[in-house]
């Protein structure tokens, strides 16, 4: 396995600053965008399956028919879903009939939320990054994701790819194990989905949401 190149700690502020500023930028309200980000995503996985298909085998010794089945190609249909229902999900819609409101015409109008972290585990370490990052642009938030450290072959696989596929303003990777996963979660998140089930990660969690 190769060695996982961390993220500086001192870099990490900065790539937050960076996805709360590239937020703030509205290039992911237009939906286009969000339509083209979504079909980089998606040309990501088509481009690269034999690289992708070789991480999972030196990660998780997983063979090709099983991690195309299980993650490639399960990634790319959730992929092309979101691209093919953005425009549906962020329409407005009516709520159902109330006798209080119905008088008042109230709509419902999706907005995104902002900064997204993804904290990804190492048992589907494409499935369960890919996928969350395509609901996330399609939701139009800017987002970081945190590969896990025990597949460093996929991590370094994704930190190389994302910045060549998708804007750099509204997608970045952070690498490293725990250090790095407490820095990142010391700063103010958006929303923040994390796959496990760890007490020193839920506790580490609790301090998102005191800001």
């Amino acid at each position: 396995m190769p060695e996982l190149v961390y993220t500086p700690l001192e870099e990490i502020p900065k790539i937050h600053a960076q996805m709360r500023a590239g937020f703030k930028t509205g290039k992911l309200r237009s939906i286009d965008y969000r339509k083209y980000q979504l079909l980089q995503l998606a040309y990501l996985i088509k481009d690269n399956k034999k690289r992708l298909e070789e991480a999972l085998n030196a990660d998780l010794g997983r063979p090709a028919l099983e991690g195309h089945f299980l993650e490639i190609n399960s990634s790319a249909s959730e992929v092309k879903e979101a691209y093919s229902n953005v425009e549906k999900w962020a329409k407005p819609e009516k709520p159902g009939f109330s006798l209080n409101f119905t008088v008042m015409r109230p709509v419902v109008y999706k907005e995104a939320k902002g900064v997204v972290l993804i904290i990804s585990p190492f048992n589907y370490p494409l499935w369960l990054t890919l996928p969350p990052l395509a609901a996330a642009i399609a939701a139009g938030n800017t987002t970081v994701l945190k590969p896990s450290e025990s597949t460093p072959t996929m991590s370094s696989l994704l930190a190389e790819l994302i910045p060549k596929y998708l804007d750099s303003d509204i997608v970045r990777v952070v690498n490293g194990s725990v250090e790095e996963a407490t820095k990142l979660l010391e700063l103010q998140w958006d929303h923040i989905l994390y796959t496990g089930m760890n007490k020193s990660n839920m506790a580490h969690g609790s301090l998102s949401t005191r800001e």
